[in-house]
């Protein structure tokens, strides 16, 4: 089955006319670099060789930014290996001014719909046992818990795998 490619054209808008998700581009490099040093790279380490990975759908990835006008609002990375039957959600981030206002569930919507244009039945996140709020934000999306893996990302940490069947 030859994969779909949603990094040359997506852009999706919400029901506000001011917020939307697109496709990250070489453009974005600034604000991606921003996102990892300030937000990733303080939990997990360095993490430069995603940026390329983003940019150019790499490791089956690809990523999204959404804004509210030109005011950045959060991020969205899903990689699609072709031989699982489920999409990951990479990573998932919305910035703390914007949270509780309904975008962390978009991201969610944006991502149960790829999976199902990539013909896949599940998606799968892996979240930082400490990251309480996040686990519940999924568990009440219907996402179950499957997995508890140790020192996989962080040594010390373990990591959730949570994943929804989608109906």
């Amino acid at each position: 089955m030859l994969e779909p490619d949603i990094r040359k054209e997506l852009h999706i808008k919400a029901k506000e006319d001011q917020f939307y998700i697109r496709c990250v581009v070489r453009k974005d490099i600034w604000i991606l670099d921003y996102f990892l040093s300030m937000i990733l790279e303080p939990k997990y380490g360095s993490q430069r060789n995603w940026i390329e990975q983003w940019i150019n759908g790499e490791n089956h990835k690809t990523a999204f930014l959404a804004f509210w006008g030109n005011e950045l609002v959060g991020f969205l990375c899903l990689k699609n290996n072709p031989d699982k039957n489920y999409l990951k959600i990479s990573t998932m981030f919305i910035l703390t001014k914007f949270r509780h206002r309904g975008r962390g569930s978009f991201f969610l919507e944006v991502a149960e719909n790829l999976t199902r244009v990539y013909c896949k039945s599940e998606l799968s996140v892996t979240v930082s046992e400490k990251d309480e709020n996040t686990i519940g934000f999924f568990r009440s999306k219907d996402f179950k818990v499957i997995d508890k893996l140790k020192d996989k990302y962080q040594k010390g940490t373990t990591e959730v795998v949570l994943k929804k069947i989608l109906k």
